[in-house]
């Protein structure tokens, strides 16, 4: 299902009022679209980019890196002879050349254990190639919306998991009815942030050092 600001907003603010969200609510949809950002921003541990240069192509201006953790992996296709894993792309990132859309592949929180990527098609002929085949498998493309890891992670019978990087809309730019690049799990994750932030009640009791001072207790 599609997530948009707009949509969270609301569902936000029917919990905070109730269930009868109404004009004169404390809280107002700017505040709540903004905390929505900020929650998203930090769940993804965004990192902004002013402009990304594309070779071949304008620079594009109003991007993020973003990080999606532990994505499951599946065996690849005709496993028993390719031993190569794959994943579906977490989110639809922005459409760049030269294999830019995905910043960063590798396995569950070790980033320095990451892979390189190979454009479509090449892998195969590295490696009927006698300088490169003796090479450590250590490369991944993707086609579609599916990565392709050249790599045997299911031999130790384990689920493997990877993280991955990908440049989608900035969020603080995306608009109230675009889609938000996150997972479904990241839905109840970010409005609970949000809730959180607006049910602490304000302190109101009064401390030793807000009495008033001597002069004007009289």
């Amino acid at each position: 299902m599609v997530v948009t600001k707009k949509i969270l907003v609301e569902e936000i603010r029917r919990i905070l009022s109730g269930g009868n969200p109404s004009s004169r609510d404390r809280v107002k949809d700017a505040e709540i679209a903004l905390a929505i950002t900020d929650a998203a921003n930090v769940l993804l541990k965004a990192e902004a980019t002013s402009t990304m240069a594309v070779q071949g192509q304008p620079n594009i201006d109003g991007l993020a890196i973003v990080l999606y953790e532990g994505i499951p992996l599946e065996r690849g296709v005709n496993w028993d002879k390719t031993r190569t894993a794959q994943v579906a792309l977490p989110v639809r990132p922005m459409m760049l050349k030269d294999g830019q859309s995905v910043q960063a592949v590798y396995p569950t929180g070790l980033p320095h254990l990451g892979y390189f990527y190979i454009p479509e098609g090449i892998f195969r002929s590295w490696m009927s190639s006698r300088y490169v085949a003796p090479l450590h498998k250590r490369f991944y493309t993707y086609s579609g919306n599916k990565i392709i890891i050249y790599d045997d992670l299911f031999s130790s019978g384990e689920s493997p998991s990877v993280d991955i990087k990908l440049v989608v809309a900035d969020i603080n730019s995306v608009g109230d009815n675009d889609p938000l690049p996150i997972l479904p799990e990241h839905r109840a994750a970010i409005i609970k942030s949000v809730i959180d932030m607006y049910s602490v009640e304000p302190d109101t009791n009064r401390r030793e050092t807000d009495q008033l001072s001597p002069s004007k207790r009289n």
